[in-house]
């Protein structure tokens, strides 16, 4: 008579070490079969596959980030600066001033107040950058984030009731469109009141925005097939020609981290921090929107080194010859 094989099971200690080792060999195999996105400084180029077969060498010339604040849906309609409104209205009420840093610029408004003509009122708030690098994911050659450069600073006085005053400067500004946020490094410098002595502070990488949408472009262009969706041809001053395409992230909104961070740096008071609250959720876009142009180059079928075209400065923003397929595609043929 045969004695029945009996299993003899492993001891629990021994299976969950092989189940760790399969977890970890699994993990690794992930990692290493994703693709890290590709960086891009603008002057670079790369060769990249933009649809099965079609390698192209695509030159990034850069661009520009436009954060344009929102001043509320009523005054877009009735043009009333008493109907100001969203952060426009906030920078008012709390006397914050926008400031540009680096390579941008801060672009504003004003106008006499209906009530107080001797008090001016801003009615519109825009801070525009350079890029500073662009973040491509190589197999769906969708843009996964882009990197401005230059950096914007919030500025108050001190103002009785409102703010004891100060200074915040948000640098390294980066659109990771992946997470839904716009984050950034903060340096800050409260001033002095009373007995307290001024202070000075910093933090590095923190989410400063979320925001709700993205639209226009998505994905790189694919040179081999015209059109080109939402890119367009355009001319640089120089005559170098580029495609564009225009990101837009919409509905901006001030992270817990984001808010505690300017309003205590100025030094507002409750009043001030209820004036800057109210902006989050509030109507016609929260606190703005952000459209990033992008401009690339095509190089060629293959690979090759090639010399790219750089935007100007943000100061000399102004492009020529925006839809020129034609001139485009009548270049293309006689080469």
């Amino acid at each position: 008579m045969k004695t029945p094989h009996t299993r003899i099971p492993s001891p629990p200690s021994n299976r969950m070490a092989m189940s760790a080792v399969a977890l970890l060999m699994t993990a690794s195999l992930v990692q290493h079969t994703m693709a890290a996105p590709l960086a891009l400084s603008p002057g670079e180029s790369t060769p990249i596959e933009l649809s099965p077969g079609n390698l192209y060498e695509v030159g990034y010339s850069g661009g520009y980030g436009t954060l344009t604040f929102n001043n509320g849906a009523v005054y877009r309609e009735s043009g009333n600066p008493l109907d100001i409104a969203g952060a426009v209205g906030a920078f008012n009420s709390t006397e914050v001033r926008a400031q540009a840093e680096g390579l941008s610029y801060v672009e504003e408004r004003v106008t006499p107040n209906p009530q107080m003509p001797w008090i001016d009122t801003k009615v519109t708030s825009v801070w525009r950058a350079n890029q500073s690098i662009l973040q491509v994911d190589t197999d769906t050659t969708e843009i996964s984030s882009i990197g401005l450069a230059g950096a914007i600073a919030f500025e108050a006085s001190s103002v009785a009731g409102v703010s004891t005053g100060g200074r915040i400067t948000l640098s390294n500004l980066t659109l990771d469109l992946d997470a839904g946020v716009l984050r950034g490094d903060v340096r800050g410098a409260s001033l002095a009141v009373g007995a307290r002595p001024a202070s000075e502070f910093s933090a590095d990488d923190v989410d400063l925005w979320t925001f709700g949408s993205t639209s226009g472009v998505s994905a790189l262009p694919d040179f081999a097939v015209a059109p080109f969706s939402a890119w367009q041809v355009v001319q640089f001053p120089d005559g170098a020609l580029a495609f564009k395409g225009t990101v837009l992230v919409n509905d901006l909104q001030l992270t817990t981290a984001g808010f505690n961070l300017i309003a205590d740096t100025l030094g507002l008071t409750l009043v001030g921090r209820q004036a800057l609250g109210a902006v989050n959720g509030g109507p016609g876009g929260a606190w703005g929107q952000i459209a990033a142009d992008v401009y690339l180059q095509s190089l060629g079928p293959g690979a090759s080194a090639s010399v790219v075209a750089s935007v100007p400065e943000p100061s000399t923003y102004a492009l020529m010859g925006l839809g020129l397929v034609g001139v485009w595609v009548a270049a293309r043929r006689r080469r």
